[in-house]
């Protein structure tokens, strides 16, 4: 109720859900309740409001608890900028009496101390704090105890790996700490895919969540008139047909594909399938580079027919057997 946001367009209102953002904190809500260490990892359409959505959950555990630290990194300073601005207009708009003394507000971290230095010991304030960083830093989180770690486009990053060796260890492995890593897909293979993937397979700690552009009512163009909707549904192509009966999208859902193709994506298809995927599969066929048609791709993707899954375990001194499991590492089509 207390937390203000500044839309894409108009002046500053308060934060009011949207169904992407609604969705994810019922997923973090439900985790919390297992009281083990939070981990999310988030494959998403573009501006579904997961950034928002991470900031006012660091935000409000930093600001309202004792010696919490949290930091935010992103593929560069100006993107991590842009998010760290969402923590201090939260800041500015809370009512004067929820405020916590605040000790620094910079670019680069808000302090939540009394500012106040002959009065610091015996009014220290919260000892809290949120500080940002960029993907280019790779010592990033050393000498750090952090409590709340926020990813963000995790798939641009150049050298993932340097980088995470050093914020991951920074974040104790305990409940109540909290990772979220959140990106748009950027072709198949590297850090983010390989991590996502591991993840469905309950390889990793992390939750993956994946939130589609047919659950973001801004991608939507509801009041459209009756003859434009006909028009659309007479001239369905395979694809509009597949997403009206597959995945329940509406003509006023279309409307907007229809205009966002053209002037969003450079009238590409596949660009449109990259920011703005339908399913997990689909954002990571159609983003990147590919030797093969994408179209091609996807026909024998959806034709592909699923293997049994499972592990293999030894049976005797010479002989391993396959035991079935959902989450295994191994997939079997066909049996020797």
């Amino acid at each position: 109720h207390f937390l203000w946001i500044q839309p894409k367009i108009g002046t500053s209102r308060r934060l009011k859900l949207k169904p992407a953002q609604l969705q994810y904190l019922q997923i973090v809500t439900k985790l919390q309740k297992q009281n083990i260490p939070l981990r999310v990892i988030i494959l998403k359409s573009r501006q579904v409001g997961i950034s928002t959505a991470t900031e006012s959950l660091i935000f409000h555990n930093t600001s309202m608890f004792p010696n919490v630290k949290s930091m935010i990194i992103a593929q560069d300073k100006e993107t991590a900028e842009i998010i760290f601005r969402m923590s201090r207009l939260f800041y500015d708009r809370l009512p004067e009496w929820l405020k916590p003394m605040r000790r620094y507000n910079t670019k680069q971290n808000i302090l939540f101390e009394n500012p106040n230095e002959s009065a610091r010991n015996a009014d220290p304030g919260l000892g809290s704090a949120i500080y940002i960083g960029t993907a280019k830093t790779v010592t990033l989180g050393s000498g750090y105890t952090l409590n709340n770690l926020h990813i963000s486009e995790l798939a641009k990053w150049k050298n993932p790996e340097d980088i995470l060796l050093s914020v991951f260890q920074a974040v104790p492995s305990m409940a109540g700490s909290f990772i979220c890593i959140e990106s748009t897909a950027q072709g198949r293979g590297g850090y983010f895919y390989d991590m996502w993937k591991a993840s469905l397979v309950k390889e990793t700690g992390f939750t993956p969540i994946f939130l589609s552009w047919l659950i973001d009512p801004d991608c939507d163009y509801p009041d459209i008139s009756e003859s434009h909707k006909r028009e659309i549904m007479a001239s369905l192509d395979d694809e509009e047909q597949e997403l009206i009966g597959k995945y329940h999208a509406t003509v006023t859902q279309l409307a907007w594909r229809r205009w966002a193709i053209p002037n969003n994506c450079q009238g590409k298809v596949e660009l449109f399938h990259q920011e703005y995927p339908t399913t997990s599969d689909q954002a990571f066929i159609s983003s990147g580079q590919s030797v093969f048609g994408r179209a091609a791709i996807k026909t024998y993707h959806d034709m592909a027919i699923q293997g049994d899954r499972g592990n293999f375990e030894p049976f005797n001194a010479t002989t391993m057997r396959f035991m079935e499991d959902s989450t295994g590492k191994w997939e079997v089509w066909e049996k020797p």
